[in-house]
């Protein structure tokens, strides 16, 4: 199904962009394996929280190098006040 609504929208909902336009009130977004920080630098706006789980250590540096807030961990093994924070959006 997730293969089929890409198809049908050519990923434009996945990119920054669309999800700009489609979300515009979101204002804490979650990345887990956020990598460099790339696509999360690209949804920072005005009054926006953004956060970055990572596990690579190189790769939490270049997210930190871009401004981006970045903790160590996985999907699998996410810290704690991850866990039990709320985000209006969570990209993995």
């Amino acid at each position: 199904l997730l293969k089929l609504a890409y198809l049908r929208d050519s990923g434009r909902l996945c990119e920054p962009a669309g999800l700009h336009s489609r979300h515009p009130r979101i204002r804490s977004i979650l990345d887990i394996g956020c990598g460099g920080g790339e696509f999360l630098s690209a949804l920072a706006g005005e009054g926006r929280s953004l956060l970055g789980v990572e596990p690579d250590p190189q790769a939490r540096q270049a997210a930190s190098a871009r401004g981006i807030a970045v903790v160590e961990g996985t999907a699998e093994a996410l810290p704690a006040d991850v866990r039990d924070a709320r985000f209006d959006l969570i990209l993995l």
